[in-house]
């Protein structure tokens, strides 16, 4: 599926995108693993954590966009710190989502790698706002 995506030229952003294009990809990978039904003919509830982690990454494109556009500081920090939750949230579903998987593992350390780096250009970010 193909979203629209807001424009920004800073590299958080970017960075932002390209974590949002990966959680794309991871979800295609494992659907095929995941989607099967269990042997007890129940479905694998690890599947909606893939659509967890696209949502959680789609929500952090706007929010980076709106920290950039706001004129005062507070409301810059309200989506600041939207920013650092979502980061956080998407790390920690990787997390989850690396231990159900049997196969796509690389494909999550490449997504975690990606939010740690993204980690790093989010503090020189946050102090330039």
């Amino acid at each position: 599926m193909l979203y629209k995506l807001p424009h920004s030229s800073s590299a958080v952003f970017e960075k932002a995108k390209d974590i949002f294009t990966l959680s794309q990809g991871l979800s295609e990978y494992v659907r095929g693993e995941l989607a099967a039904l269990k042997k007890d003919g129940n479905e694998n509830q690890e599947l909606y954590i893939t659509g967890d982690i696209i949502q959680q990454s789609t929500l952090l494109l706007p929010e980076i966009i709106n920290a950039e556009q706001k004129e005062y500081s507070s409301d810059r920090a309200k989506h600041i710190a939207s920013v650092k939750h979502l980061t956080s949230r998407i790390y920690k579903t990787c997390e989850r989502l690396e231990t159900s998987l049997t196969t796509g593992k690389d494909f999550v350390w490449m997504i975690r790698k990606d939010i740690r780096k993204f980690q790093k250009l989010q503090i020189h970010w946050r102090l330039t706002l």
